[in-house]
């Protein structure tokens, strides 16, 4: 049953993502020019801010393995760090001063969540859909499949989602982990949430589970607008 209604639905979802991904980069085309030229700006005035303008990490994605793009927001010596150690940017900088680690122009994409706009390539590929789930670093991928949370070894992983929809918004966050209908701690809320559209994608008729993306990309343009990436 499961298997057969994602099935159905996915098609309609499939192709939202393309028609959205590839109208999105078309438009946004302009603006990766302007976020490449100054990188490259910043990075004659300053040798540590150097480096290139994409970089890549591996995530978890319909419980596959897969390099999710992003523009660098994170200084030259601390880019070569997480690659030697195999760390994320979101593990390096969950503690202390984020802002000493990023770039000018990375801070400016981080706070409003601009840094992820290359994952649409990602999404064109096929590699992840417009909302969905959080992409999933190895380890918290296998540490959520131990104890139930299953949502991103079974449907792609999101650009945006519950999680980015309710930046800021702890009222909105509460009510999310209370509909998922199932008990929390305060660390685990985030994997409870995505939890909760993994639930919507298999219950829900394709219209409205398109109605419900719709609507998730809005509170994501609102959380971008209000610049709380951070």
């Amino acid at each position: 049953m499961k298997g057969k209604q994602i099935i159905k639905i996915r098609p309609a979802k499939r192709a939202f993502d393309i028609l959205v991904s590839s109208l999105s980069l078309a438009i946004l085309s302009p603006f990766f020019c302007l976020i490449a030229f100054l990188m490259k700006i910043e990075g004659l005035r300053d040798p540590s801010l150097r480096g290139p303008v994409f970089f890549k990490e591996i995530r978890i994605s319909k419980g596959r393995h897969f390099e999710m793009y992003k523009f660098r927001t994170v200084k030259s010596p601390i880019l070569k760090l997480l690659k030697k150690e195999d760390r994320s940017i979101t593990e390096f900088t969950s503690f202390g001063d984020k802002h000493k680690y990023l770039t000018p122009v990375g801070a400016f994409l981080a706070r409003r969540y601009l840094d992820e706009l290359p994952q649409l390539f990602n999404v064109i590929k096929g590699q992840m859909s417009l909302v969905g789930p959080r992409p999933h670093v190895p380890e918290h991928y296998k540490r959520d499949l131990k104890v139930g949370i299953i949502s991103a070894k079974y449907i792609e992983t999101g650009l945006m989602g519950l999680v980015q929809a309710s930046k800021g918004n702890p009222a909105l966050r509460e009510a999310f982990a209370r509909m998922a209908k199932k008990h929390y701690t305060k660390n685990k809320k985030l994997a409870i949430i995505d939890r909760l559209y993994f639930q919507k994608y298999m219950r829900v008729p394709a219209i409205e589970l398109l109605f419900y993306d719709i609507w998730i990309i809005f509170r994501c343009i609102v959380v971008v607008i209000e610049a709380k990436g951070f």
